[in-house]
């Protein structure tokens, strides 16, 4: 909207006749600030109770993050961060014309400030996710690492268990047939003890 409709307005509002609007002398200008000369106007008037509170709180915002910029050093923080940044950079957003808002508050260098404190806050919080997610990657191809290696042990001592049990079972069929062996030679010499025996016409001394 252009500025002289605005001045109009307020201009028919500083009039004698109907003068609610401070100042009500001299002309209006980009630097002139215009106050409600009755109280009783203000508290009566819901809509402008609300504007009141919202300015209030974006005051509140404001100059909260102007203390945490003033505590801020460069490249050390503390930066904003959590709800806080969140806070700060939708209130960023929501003014079209921060510069001549917030001149009522503080110097236009202390805005440009602020506003770097914030992008400042942004790129640490991409900085910290990039370092999140790096860690991620770094633990997920760690664990994906030491399940190989297991996969691996696992089926080395397969193969070992494998081997052992094998090189057990031979060990084993290898005691059997020795055993087998010394049954048979037993047996076979009573049998030759036994014709002996019946050919000499003596009977054969069987030992235990």
């Amino acid at each position: 909207m252009p500025k002289r409709y605005v001045y109009e307005v307020l201009n028919r509002f500083r009039q004698k006749e109907a003068s609610f609007l401070a100042p009500t002398d001299g002309r209006l200008g980009p630097g002139t600030y215009i106050d409600i000369s009755h109280e009783s106007l203000i508290w009566n008037w819901s809509k402008l109770i609300g504007w009141i509170d919202e300015e209030r709180q974006r005051n509140k915002l404001y100059l909260g993050i102007i203390e945490r910029e003033e505590r801020y050093q460069p490249g050390l923080g503390p930066f904003l961060t959590g709800l806080d940044l969140s806070d700060a950079v939708a209130w960023r957003e929501s003014h079209l014309h921060i510069g001549a808002w917030a001149a009522h508050y503080v110097s236009e260098s202390k805005l440009n400030q602020v506003l770097a404190f914030i992008s400042e806050g942004e790129r640490n919080k991409a900085a910290t996710e990039q370092q999140e997610a790096e860690t991620r990657n770094r633990e997920l191809l760690q664990k994906e690492k030491e399940l190989r290696q297991q996969k691996r042990l696992f089926r080395v001592a397969a193969i070992f268990f494998a081997v052992l049990l094998g090189f057990a079972l031979v060990i084993y069929s290898l005691y059997l047939r020795e055993e087998e062996a010394t049954a048979s030679a037993k047996r076979a010499q009573l049998l030759r003890q036994k014709a002996e025996g019946v050919r000499s016409g003596k009977p054969s001394i069987t030992k235990p």
